[in-house]
């Protein structure tokens, strides 16, 4: 101090608990491991089709195909991804799941745990059974995001996100005025889970849907999109202009022009 020069302050030492370990200095877990710690969207049954690190493509019949336990475990992820995708966006019930309870198959013998015990999650579920319209229809595709640690044969299974599309009939208002009756392919349901996002797999969602159904983001629907999925679409597709719907879709003005409407036809001649 500035009284006593020769005296120096002293520095309080904490003492080590010799019983506690010394604190880890492991890599951090990389993001797409990082959801498997965590036990959120994952069921320890493996489900045959589910691609890890990586994105598979499912209908309603690839799902009822499938054997009754792994039909099981992959009806409750997506119900689960569902119900979670509803709560993200502010919606009052899920707009994506698969089937009713009351239709899973029914095990014979001894009671196992259920494989919706092993989803659930502090957050109370939303309204169930759901809603008739977010069942997964024929005509529609459902794109699942698995982390690495998803193991298709053993388990566990590993979900990331989800996107599932499909057409729809709409009236939509034009950029040049007046009203026109179309049916786009639309993007019906778009999340990522929370701990996974900015971690590229939204971009891997949407870019497989793009290349394998060969389509431009113009040239979709986006049904309710969320502030983050404008946000997505104006930061990686130059996506912004749109005229507001009385339907709740978004439809951006570039549907309309001339290089956006030739796209299918360009890829085709040019092989």
């Amino acid at each position: 101090s500035a009284i006593y020069p020769h005296r120096r302050r002293s520095i309080p030492t904490v003492a080590l608990n010799p019983r506690r370990p010394p604190p880890s200095r492991a890599r951090p877990i990389p993001a797409r491991l990082r959801l498997a710690r965590e036990k959120t969207m994952q069921h320890p049954r493996g489900v045959a089709g589910l691609t890890p690190g990586g994105v598979s493509v499912w209908t309603r019949d690839a799902i009822v195909r499938l054997p009754p336990d792994e039909y099981r475990a992959i009806s409750a992820l997506i119900d689960e991804a569902g119900a979670r995708s509803a709560r993200a966006q502010g919606l009052p019930a899920p707009i994506t799941s698969t089937v009713r309870p009351s239709a899973l198959p029914k095990k014979t013998g001894t009671r196992r745990q259920s494989d919706d015990e092993h989803l659930r999650s502090p957050t109370p579920p939303l309204i169930h059974p759901h809603a008739p319209q977010d069942r997964l229809l024929e005509d529609q595709r459902l794109y699942l995001a698995c982390s690495d640690a998803t193991r298709p044969r053993g388990g566990p299974s590993v979900l990331v996100g989800i996107l599932k599309v499909g057409p729809k009939r709409l009236f939509v208002a034009k950029p040049s005025g007046g009203m026109e009756e179309m049916e786009p392919c639309c993007v019906l349901d778009f999340y990522v889970h929370e701990s996974s996002q900015r971690g590229g797999w939204g971009s891997l969602l949407f870019d497989t849907f793009l290349r394998r159904e060969d389509r431009h983001p113009a040239r979709l629907a986006y049904d309710r999109p969320s502030p983050k999925l404008v946000a997505f679409m104006a930061k990686h597709h130059n996506l912004r202009a749109f005229v507001k719907q009385n339907n709740n879709f978004v439809v951006f003005d570039e549907y309309w022009s001339e290089e956006v409407r030739n796209f299918g036809v360009a890829r085709a001649r040019n092989g």
